[in-house]
């Protein structure tokens, strides 16, 4: 069976998405076991110059559903950035989930003719396989590794499960 784009976006999203909605709700448990507020969990960060928590949140999931949007043409649902609790992350990562599951394999079927513009590279694009390989898969999980990184070292108890999420198992 050939690999399609629609599985390496939406299908590798969602499920990664999934999980980080699992290592938020523990982190929120663990932050509250530890007498830490909310605001103090979204706000931590790994060094003074990188986001914090919150944003890592919000830039994975505009990563997720930018890349299908770019590649498929579908417009995406625009969010504020103005989470400030948990079920307000939880509801931003569900929105994203929507949004991606709605776009089928068709709407994808053509994603190496799109091309993919940022505001901050006026005059320049990225080509569909390209942005795919290059920017936007890495981008996506650097913003989720970073965010687990966070938590890790916030203290939450966290491990490499949490972060894969459970894998398709097969009986032989």
């Amino acid at each position: 069976m050939e690999l399609s784009v629609h599985a390496i976006t939406v299908r590798q999203f969602e499920r990664s998405l999934t999980a980080l909605k699992g290592m938020l709700t523990k982190a929120v448990r663990f932050a509250e076991e530890k007498e830490m507020s909310q605001a103090d969990l979204w706000s931590s960060r790994l060094a003074p110059d990188q986001f914090p928590l919150s944003a890592q949140i919000q830039i994975a999931c505009d990563n997720a559903k930018l890349c299908v949007s770019r590649l498929s043409g579908v417009e995406a649902p625009k969010h504020e950035d103005k989470e400030q609790t948990l079920t307000e992350f939880l509801d931003r990562i569900d929105s994203t989930i929507a949004f991606i599951r709605s776009v089928t394999p068709e709407q994808l079927a053509n994603h190496q003719e799109k091309q993919a513009r940022f505001h901050w590279n006026p005059g320049a694009h990225l080509q569909g396989t390209d942005y795919l390989i290059e920017f936007a898969i890495p981008n996506f999980f650097f913003h989720l590794t970073t965010g687990y990184s966070i938590m890790r070292n916030k203290g939450v108890p966290l491990g490499k499960s949490d972060y894969t999420g459970p894998l398709t198992w097969r009986k032989d």
